[in-house]
């Protein structure tokens, strides 16, 4: 089993979250086609890592890598917000969800926010990525590992040395 995830298209960047209430973020649209560079790639690597990433050990250096890959992808009040409130990244997650689009750049982007959010130590994201996680594997042909992998994340709700930035 190949545990590197494929690619995401690349060379395109969300054109900003704007949503009339600030907690609707249906329809994040992609913008900039063009010839993808390195970058490019590497954060398309990065917005899939959600789908491998094992709970076990925080992981500072993943962290960055996410945040650094989820910078390029936005813009505006509403995006820093998910950035850097886990409830709006859940707001955000919970939009995915519902347009069933967890299999998709949207769902990448999504769940990337909630992997960061979860490497940082917030209680809620983990249990909001397992759930994607397990979203993810209804008829996927790896079930059985995102399954497994969302039943680590579920699980990984308390304890010492959880989070990286050291919240509680």
């Amino acid at each position: 089993m190949n545990d590197v995830p494929e690619p995401l298209p690349v060379g395109f960047r969300a054109a900003g979250v704007r949503a009339s209430s600030g907690a609707r973020f249906r329809g994040l649209p992609f913008a900039r086609p063009g010839s993808p560079s390195d970058d490019d790639i590497g954060s398309a690597l990065v917005l899939r890592l959600w789908r491998v990433h094992a709970a076990q050990g925080p992981s500072e250096e993943v962290a960055l890598a996410v945040l650094r890959a989820l910078r390029g992808t936005g813009d505006g009040d509403e995006w820093n917000d998910v950035l850097t409130l886990p409830a709006a990244a859940v707001g955000f997650a919970m939009e995915v969800f519902h347009d069933r689009a967890i299999d998709s750049v949207h769902g990448d982007v999504a769940m990337s926010v909630l992997l960061l959010h979860a490497l940082m130590g917030d209680a809620t994201a983990p249990v909001v990525l397992a759930h994607g996680l397990a979203a993810l594997a209804h008829g996927h042909p790896e079930a059985g590992r995102l399954m497994a992998l969302s039943d680590a994340w579920a699980h990984r709700l308390h304890g010492p040395g959880r989070s990286v930035g050291g919240r509680p």
